[in-house]
């Protein structure tokens, strides 16, 4: 298992490789199909992949990209809680 605290390097390599993973294998010929095919988001029937670290895990269900580029991974965290607001019980 290789070791990638504080190598930015490794991280960056694990990013490519998850975009790689998750992202469509059809390639578009010309940007006119590109545009046809854009979508805010794209379903994949790739599972999900595990992250396993120090002890304790993450489940890796996509990536998204901001509007300046930079690439976030989709994790879920069994370690963490996240609350829940619907704008029905608070409106």
């Amino acid at each position: 298992m290789a070791q990638l605290t504080n190598h930015i390097l490794g991280v960056k390599v694990v990013t490519d490789w998850v975009v790689e993973y998750f992202s469509p294998s059809t390639i578009k010929t010309s940007i006119d199909d590109a545009l046809r095919g854009a979508s805010p988001v794209v379903c994949t029937d790739k599972m999900p992949l595990i992250l396993q670290h120090d002890g304790h895990s993450r489940t890796i269900v996509g990536y998204e990209v901001s509007q300046k580029g930079v690439v976030n991974l989709l994790c879920f965290d069994p370690a963490k809680w996240v609350v829940y607001l619907s704008f029905a019980e608070h409106g």
